[in-house]
């Protein structure tokens, strides 16, 4: 299954947000997640049109996240990942999997 998803908003570049209230970066950080909702749904009602289960909760997954950046973009992979926070909850939500865990393998 792959999910293709737009490139992090600015605004939720860690780095854009110190001094700044959490309000500040939360409609950014919605409509992210929900984007990444939207699309995964949609990959998954594709892959699986009766809507079955395919896992349960001793399933494992092993999730690789491909990051292309746009021309000029020059962040740091550690901030491109804490970006992309909002999208991986709106995914494991429309997967129905609970992201605590998730452990890494950097």
């Amino acid at each position: 299954m792959e999910i293709r998803l737009s490139f992090p908003p600015s605004e939720l570049n860690p780095n854009r947000s110190k001094g700044k209230t959490w309000s500040s970066t939360h409609e950014a950080r919605r409509k992210y997640k929900d984007e990444a909702f939207v699309l995964a749904k949609r990959v998954l009602l594709e892959a699986n049109p009766r809507n079955k289960f395919l896992w349960n909760k001793k399933t494992k997954f092993c999730v690789t996240i491909r990051i292309v950046r746009p021309r000029g973009c020059r962040g740091d992979i550690d901030n491109i990942e804490a970006a992309l926070k909002s999208a991986q909850d709106g995914i494991f939500l429309a997967l129905g999997l609970d992201d605590r865990h998730i452990v890494t393998g950097k």
